[in-house]
């Protein structure tokens, strides 16, 4: 079974809240895999993606 990305409610504890109650557009994800992933792993995999690393790139040169 392939993983799939689906739009679901937004958690009552979702710090976005605030945004729908002023009216903004907020929108909410969810998908399943099949394995255990700790919270070390996911951050190390999200901030060493090819996009992350280009804006930190593109950061460092605005900043200089």
């Amino acid at each position: 079974m392939p993983d799939t990305i689906e739009t679901c409610e937004l958690p009552a504890s979702a710090l976005l809240r605030k945004y729908v109650y002023a009216g903004a557009y907020t929108d909410c994800y969810v998908t399943q895999i099949a394995a255990s992933v700790s919270l070390a792993e996911y951050v190390e995999a999200f901030y060493t993606t090819v996009p992350f690393k280009l804006e930190r790139f593109i950061l460092k040169w605005v900043v200089s």
